[in-house]
């Protein structure tokens, strides 16, 4: 399969991962307002999980591909991308209008997986659960399975709209070390706690990224 490394090549990839990276830069901002460190190793345990996720839905995309009608595909990575983003867009706006009627984070599920994520997203503190200020590596395992469970679904949409997979790959490990980074220092400089939701902002990116691969 041959990809095409022109510039609208890296900057559909550029604005793939960069709604990809949102969540990962809210949960960062949160954790250097709590003055909560993230060291290097766990920055990078982080970023090697989501950008892994990523690359294994993108190549399942791939790997479908061929095996699929040039139309379906096309059909296919739109609806994705577009079902993504209008549910990150809508189970944002659901969730700012709750948090300003009660507290999110005193909801309680008897699913773990879900219970931690929504517990988490309510107070990004959550993950350290020691609460020595330090993220570790295994409280960072946690945070990336959360923060890149959309990175499946919008991975595999991606590739079946043709995007390198190599370049997402690439950038998706560079900007979320960057996006780690500049989150905590932000978090840090303002130093006082942050109710930051920037998910209408990732949905709303895909929304938009699904409308330009099905006009395009």
């Amino acid at each position: 399969m041959i990809y095409s490394y022109d510039f609208s090549s890296f900057l559909e990839a550029f604005i793939l991962v960069s709604a990809l990276s949102i969540d990962t830069f809210v949960a960062s901002l949160a954790y250097g307002a709590e003055k909560i460190k993230i060291p290097f190793k766990s920055i990078l345990v982080i970023n090697i999980i989501c950008t892994g996720l990523l690359a294994i839905s993108l190549f399942a995309g791939v790997w479908l591909h061929p095996y699929l009608p040039e139309n379906l595909t096309k059909y296919l990575s739109f609806f994705i991308l577009l079902a993504i983003g209008a549910f990150k867009l809508i189970g944002s706006l659901i969730k700012m209008w709750v948090n300003s009627k009660m507290r999110l984070k005193e909801w309680q599920f008897k699913i773990f997986d879900i219970r931690f994520v929504l517990i988490l997203m309510g107070d990004s503190a959550a993950a350290d659960k020691d609460e020595n200020k330090i993220l570790s590596v295994t409280e960072s395992i946690s945070l990336a399975f959360a923060v890149s469970i959309d990175g499946l679904a919008v991975g595999l949409g991606a590739a079946l709209s043709m995007v390198s997979p190599y370049i997402v790959i690439a950038l998706s490990f560079i900007l979320g070390i960057i996006t780690v980074f500049i989150g905590a220092w932000i978090g840090n400089k303002l130093s006082k706690k942050i109710n930051l939701d920037l998910s209408w902002l990732s949905g709303l990116i895909l929304i938009l990224l699904a409308v330009l691969k099905f006009v395009l």
